[in-house]
């Protein structure tokens, strides 16, 4: 998206160059929401193909804003946390902290209230779907970029 734009100290040539100015950084606003938009977009992609999936509420709950030109991809379901760290006496995994977990129990029962039914947990692993979603995406990025800014 290099772009040259001449002037002379002639008042017409000055004028003709910040109107040029003008349309460039219009086009330059323009592109990078766009630029902002596709990373979210694909973001959104990425999470839900590695998002695991029970029920699909959490795949489902995948979206994306922008927000201080920045792009926040975020699952609202409040067991996100659970899914991306793990929990439990299984609840190491995730590549980016060491979770030390301590219990003096094997497992638990818990009710699940949308099923109506009584369960036996050993724990979980992380599943660290959103750590992977980034590391996929940061390579992406250059991709998207040439896409908006050709």
């Amino acid at each position: 998206m290099a772009a040259v734009i001449r002037a002379t100290l002639d008042p017409k040539s000055l004028d003709g160059a910040i109107k040029k100015l003008q349309q460039f950084k219009k086009k330059l606003i323009n592109n990078n929401q766009r630029f902002l938009e596709r990373i979210g977009e694909r973001g959104v992609e990425i999470c839900k193909q590695e998002c695991p999936e029970d029920f699909g509420d959490l795949k489902n709950s995948i979206k994306y804003e922008i927000k201080d030109e920045k792009v926040i991809i975020s699952a609202s379901q409040e067991y996100v946390g659970f899914v991306e760290f793990g929990f439990g006496v299984k609840g190491d995994g995730h590549p980016t902290i060491d979770v030390a977990q301590y219990s003096d129990r094997e497992s638990w029962v818990y009710l699940d209230k949308k099923r109506d039914e009584y369960f036996v947990s050993y724990g979980q692993p992380g599943n660290p779907f959103m750590w992977r979603t980034a590391q996929a995406l940061k390579d992406e990025i250059p991709k998207i970029a040439k896409e908006v800014f050709k």
